[in-house]
């Protein structure tokens, strides 16, 4: 393969972070009605808040505007409504249905082999694919379902995230956790998340900062880089957020953790301590996206030795640009950085207080003391991770080689992902199908069946009907859905209830996103067979009680 002309997914999105910034999540998320829901250590954030304030490392404004404005789309489905072996609706069921992961596996991988125009629709080029990763519109500002959050542990740790909430309903919540640098106020590598576990799921999704972002450091006065401090605290959050004692457990049905890149290495060493706690199934199931293992060799091989440690350094020296005011002697070499920020969070690391958090520590741990290398060598506490565990690897990494990573780990049930790199398959991948898998997933784990509306529509069940125009006028309270033929030129229009979707909508009139909003959820959830009589078509979607 030929280096000079291949530019991976990687490296264009690490340029990309330096260069190029997201939408900044704005000041408009405090919500009055979410705040009844608050306690002392879940604080949701009013608008104009100082938590908000922008904070070296962040991108420039210019930039801003540049993916935002310029680069930015809504993202919709290319190709027509998957019909026949290639329904959604069976999809999931089969997804949901099995508790094996490896069987899952199989059943993605028997999809793609009659689907495949599903797993192809995204380009091909790798900066197309990261510009599409990364410049999803998603005005979160004016976005009714979305509120700003910031935990306050009992070690005096602060973590800032953003809930997507639906309605009042208990729900599955998905809680995710970001990439290297990721911050809940840029967020544009796990926008991807959002659109397709909550816009096109069933599920609220709370999105949580990673230890190594911005704010993180300008807030918390210290850097850490995954692992085991970040999975103590996700099963604090998780305890917490059940706690009968919280008014906010209330809307958790189950809760299911879910990391990308160097977030997934935190999820994956607290699905390895969540069989040690009080509660063992405290977390419903653990999704890890292209996850770091090994931090030390990876950065070690990325810094020193792969053709990507120039663009790396640029990007380290922008990100980091925080902690330059704690450590400045870090800084005075500009090659390097990032081992030598991992060094130094090494030399002086000090185990979590689990009592503290709640978390009930192995005695193989309490045996490391402070050894931080020790205590983040995942594949030698548990290299075969068994489920509830799903890893997805994609096979083109170089963010992330896998041979430094998920290689080193005795995995039965990992999915391979050939195409795109560094988990950009979301946008290579048809949205619904992505979309599809996660909700199956999500549903299976917490062993949760929702029941679904009907409508019966006189048409014939033998024409290969699929979803065409989707219409919200303003101030209707109703949803116009057409169903064309493929064939030929039949249509055939109803109407849902807009109080029959999965969305509490706060506003007779929909916003521009939100009207986005439900075509996509209508896109993924709507579908349809011919009735008991074979001489009718119902219409079916999911709503949740």
């Amino acid at each position: 393969m030929n280096m000079t002309f291949r530019i991976s997914y990687g490296l264009i999105g690490l340029l990309l972070t330096v260069f190029i910034s997201s939408q900044a999540m704005g000041d408009s998320f405090g919500k009055s009605w979410i705040r009844a829901y608050q306690s002392e250590s879940m604080k949701f954030i009013p608008a104009g808040s100082e938590w908000a304030a922008a904070t070296p490392g962040r991108h420039p404004v210019w930039a801003q505007k540049l993916i935002n404005q310029y680069f930015a789309y809504e993202p919709w489905d290319q190709t027509p409504t998957p019909l026949g072996d290639c329904d959604l609706f069976k999809l999931r069921e089969a997804i949901r249905q099995v508790s094996d992961n490896r069987f899952r596996n199989q059943i993605v991988q028997k999809y793609r082999s009659q689907c495949a125009s599903y797993f192809h629709e995204g380009p091909s080029n790798s900066l197309q694919q990261a510009l599409k990763v990364f410049s999803m519109k998603y005005d979160v500002d004016s976005n009714p379902f979305f509120h700003r959050i910031v935990f306050f542990l009992p070690d005096g740790q602060k973590l800032k995230a953003v809930l997507a909430m639906k309605d009042l309903k208990k729900r599955p919540l998905v809680i995710v956790r970001a990439g290297i640098t990721g911050n809940v106020e840029e967020a544009f590598a796990e926008r991807f998340f959002l659109y397709d576990f909550f816009e096109r799921g069933l599920f609220n999704v709370l999105l949580v900062e990673n230890m190594t972002s911005t704010d993180y450091i300008h807030y918390n006065r210290r850097l850490d880089f995954g692992g085991l401090t970040e999975s103590y605290q996700n099963i604090w959050l998780a305890q917490t957020l059940t706690s009968p004692s919280q008014p906010f457990s209330r809307f958790v049905q189950s809760v299911h953790l879910v990391g990308l890149s160097l977030g997934g290495q935190g999820v994956l060493t607290a699905a390895w301590l969540a069989r040690y706690q009080k509660n063992p199934k405290l977390f419903s199931s653990f999704m890890a996206f292209c996850p770091l293992v090994n931090t030390t060799e990876t950065f070690d091989y990325l810094f020193k030795k792969s053709w990507l440690r120039f663009p790396l350094e640029v990007w380290a020296h922008s990100r980091f640009k925080e902690y330059k005011a704690i450590r400045p002697d870090l800084f005075k070499s500009y090659w390097g950085l990032a081992p030598h920020l991992l060094s130094a969070v090494a030399q002086n690391y000090h185990r979590p207080p689990a009592a503290l958090l709640g978390v009930k520590e192995p005695w193989f741990v309490q045996r490391q003391n402070n050894n931080y290398y020790s205590l983040h060598e995942l594949s030698r506490w548990d290299p075969t991770l068994r489920d509830p565990v799903w890893i997805w690897v994609t096979d083109q990494d170089p963010a992330v080689p896998v041979r430094l990573n998920t290689g080193q780990l005795q995995l039965a049930n990992a999915l391979h992902i050939s195409e795109g790199e560094h988990c950009s398959f979301p946008v290579v991948w048809d949205n619904r199908v992505f979309s599809t898998i996660l909700n199956g997933y999500i549903m299976g784990s917490s062993r949760w069946q929702v029941p679904e509306k009907q409508i019966k529509l006189d048409i014939t069940p033998s024409v290969n009907w699929q979803l065409g125009n989707i219409q919200i006028l303003d101030g209707a309270s109703v949803v116009q859905v057409e169903l064309t033929a493929r064939e030929g030129k039949m249509k055939k229009t109803f109407s849902i209830n807009r109080s029959d979707l999965d969305f509490q909508f706060r506003s007779a009139k929909l916003s521009p996103h939100e009207v986005w909003m439900v075509k996509r959820w209508l896109a993924t959830n709507l579908h349809w067979q011919a009735d008991t009589t074979g001489l009718s078509v119902l219409v079916s979607w999911p709503m949740v009680k």
